[in-house]
């Protein structure tokens, strides 16, 4: 294989995996910012736990603003549910698990 036609295949080969990304992208944060860089809404998992976190401007450690979240540990029974965060601390929350009427 010549050089041109080596550096085509390889052009193509990143095309196409340029066009899967489009498709999906796998992460486990994704963060949105608002026009000062402060962080607005984190989408996140970690160890079973999946979450949506839209919050307010607050320093580090005083976190304020509405998570939903769900839980899937090995080791507690799966839960869903959404809290309400102020100063860094659950001020209310309402959890459910499956089988709760």
């Amino acid at each position: 294989m010549d050089k041109l036609s080596a550096l085509e295949a390889r052009v193509a080969a990143l095309e196409a995996a340029l066009a899967q990304l489009s498709d999906r992208v796998v992460t486990r944060r994704v963060v949105v910012t608002d026009a000062t860089g402060v962080e607005r809404v984190v989408v996140s998992t970690d160890m079973g736990t999946a979450s949506v976190l839209v919050r307010l401007d607050r320093p580090p450690g005083r976190t304020t603003g509405i998570e939903l979240f769900a839980g899937d540990h090995e080791d507690e029974e799966p839960s869903i549910g959404i809290a309400r965060l102020e100063e860094g601390e659950v001020a209310a929350s309402y959890v459910v698990r499956p089988g709760d009427r």
